[in-house]
């Protein structure tokens, strides 16, 4: 098993690939804005499959210091407009506003929050031991592919694909008389880290079995090597209290403009 800093260095590592930093950046304070533009670097940079090819900004903060990758265009812009002081303040209305007056003459807007959540290992975290549980990996999760209602789970059709795209690479299923009432998803984000998701059907749901797939879903990743991390929209407040209820911890937030439209 991973120690906690391991976990924290590849995962800080891969979002330096991902915002074409280095990794103490995000451990220094003050403001890093780094411009790019729509060339073979930026579309390869980090080879993180969940990226799309180009981000026309894309700002992470995790816990210090301010880091902005943006299009080159508004790269002075964003730099005057993002404050140094008390960071965690460019994440919220006002200032999100203002970066949305600098994306306009681009016809762009934020677009993307999110909250990214990382496993203690340390963590003693108790779950439910008696549920039905089975694991999928590789083509098998395709027998999944026919039920609704796991789409934060699954990504449909991934894992027979062989387009380059992301794949489904593990599920963790739970089965009550039967039903399949909720699974937990790994997909290969990266070379590094894979993105757990979770669903369960509203008819099974505050029985304690989303936090004991995630956590078993977690044990799984690491046992293919990989760092599991764990992403929720800004407000999904019960989503993130799944992810701490079965181990894990806020490590960074981000911002972005992403997609060709927005």
């Amino acid at each position: 098993m991973m120690t906690n800093d391991e976990v924290i260095k590849i995962a800080m590592n891969q979002c330096a690939k991902d915002m074409m930093c280095e990794p103490e950046a995000f451990l220094s304070e003050g403001v890093l804005v780094i411009p790019m533009t729509d060339c073979e670097a930026v579309r390869n940079r980090g080879q993180k499959k969940s990226i799309l090819s180009f981000m026309t900004c894309n700002m992470v903060y995790w816990g210090k210091g301010i880091v902005c990758t943006c299009d080159s265009r508004i790269a002075a812009e964003m730099n005057r407009a993002i404050q140094p002081d008390n960071a965690f303040r460019n994440m919220e209305l006002c200032k999100l506003y203002e970066f949305n007056d600098i994306l306009a003459p681009l016809n762009k807007q934020i677009n993307c929050m999110a909250n990214y959540l990382l496993p203690d290992v340390t963590a003693d975290v108790s779950v439910r031991n008696d549920l039905e549980i089975c694991v999928l990996r590789g083509t098998d999760i395709a027998r999944l592919y026919g039920l609704d209602g796991f789409h934060n789970a699954l990504d449909y059709g991934s894992c027979v694909r062989n387009d380059g795209r992301r794949k489904d690479s593990v599920a963790v299923v739970c089965t009550v008389d039967g039903t399949v009432a909720g699974v937990a998803g790994a997909t290969d984000d990266c070379d590094s880290m894979w993105q757990i998701g979770i669903d369960v059907l509203p008819e099974f749901r505050r029985q304690g079995i989303a936090s004991a797939l995630v956590k078993r879903c977690a044990e799984e990743v690491f046992a293919e090597g990989k760092v599991p991390y764990y992403c929720s929209a800004w407000s999904n407040v019960l989503s993130r209290k799944t992810a701490r209820a079965a181990g894990f911890y806020p490590a960074w937030v981000e911002i972005a403009c992403v997609g060709k439209d927005s």
